[in-house]
């Protein structure tokens, strides 16, 4: 069974190191989220930028990630 985790945004650079962190600890692969606009629990504006640039830039960072569509 292969295993996934959902990285909720924020800067790039910051999401990049959340998917190395989660190869390190042995996740199968990351999920980036797709909206205009989404809010963390205190109602802050969470920065989105478009999935398939950012999961690009998390596959150029990480060794064993793998893209699919």
């Amino acid at each position: 069974m292969r295993y996934g985790i959902v990285i909720p945004g924020g800067k790039p650079a910051a999401q990049c190191e959340m998917a190395q962190a989660a190869e390190a600890a042995g996740w199968d692969g990351v999920f980036v989220p797709d909206g205009i606009a989404i809010q963390d629990f205190s109602g802050k504006p969470v920065a989105l930028f478009d999935p398939w640039v950012m999961l690009s830039a998390i596959a150029s960072w990480t060794n064993r990630d793998k893209l699919r569509s």
